[in-house]
């Protein structure tokens, strides 16, 4: 397995996914959602929370790649790494999101990291939450029967 540090417009779509798909419609998403918000709120103390998440989930990343190739890159991201990284596109679309977050998922399942790290626990939520939401969400869904 190969793992490397996403980039940025992989965290700029997960941070839309958060903007986008934080309402009740998305229930299930919303719900693990504020999951990561409280744990990053606690975590970094920032202003912003989806800042926080986005900068837990870059150095969770950072770290399995470290883990991975037994290197030393540094997880601070500079101002303007940030910015990028939490700039939002309003046209992001609930699979786009999914495939980012799994995407992720994949980059930073390395060493320990599974059994140890909370936020890994949580992006796991998410993504089953996602794709909760996306099920319910289909026709076929809503026309199979109950039992």
């Amino acid at each position: 397995m190969s793992t490397y540090i996403c980039g940025t417009t992989t965290y700029a779509t997960i941070f839309s996914g958060f903007n986008l798909f934080s309402d009740p419609s998305h229930g299930n998403t919303m719900y693990a959602m504020s999951k990561l918000l409280q744990f990053a709120q606690k975590a970094f103390m920032k202003t912003d929370p989806y800042e926080a998440i986005i900068i837990s989930m870059y150095e969770l990343n950072v770290e399995a790649v470290n883990v991975r190739y037994n290197e030393k890159y540094d997880a601070t991201l500079s101002p303007h790494e940030l910015r990028a990284m939490c700039r939002a596109h309003p046209s992001v679309s609930i699979y786009q999101f999914l495939k980012s977050v799994e995407c992720l998922h994949y980059q930073i399942s390395e060493g320990d990291i599974p059994n140890t790290s909370e936020v890994y626990r949580l992006i796991e939520n998410l993504i089953s939450a996602i794709c909760k939401d996306i099920a319910h969400e289909s026709e076929l869904y809503k026309e199979a029967k109950w039992g």
